[in-house]
């Protein structure tokens, strides 16, 4: 079964480190986007299962 993929859409570091330490301590693939541009250029490219999304 292949790895689940989760995109961590925010531009805060402080959050994007929190979020990555905790879901590194299990099997899934992260990737991250710092804009929404950036997010709309990884989900294209990166195909998540899920999307973290900070819409402040």
């Amino acid at each position: 079964m292949a790895q689940p993929k989760i995109l961590i859409a925010d531009d805060n570091p402080a959050n994007v480190e929190l979020l990555d330490a905790y879901l590194s301590a299990f099997d899934y693939e992260i990737a991250v986007a710092v804009d929404g541009a950036d997010a709309l250029e990884k989900v294209a490219s990166f195909q998540p299962d899920l999307i973290l999304l900070d819409i402040m």
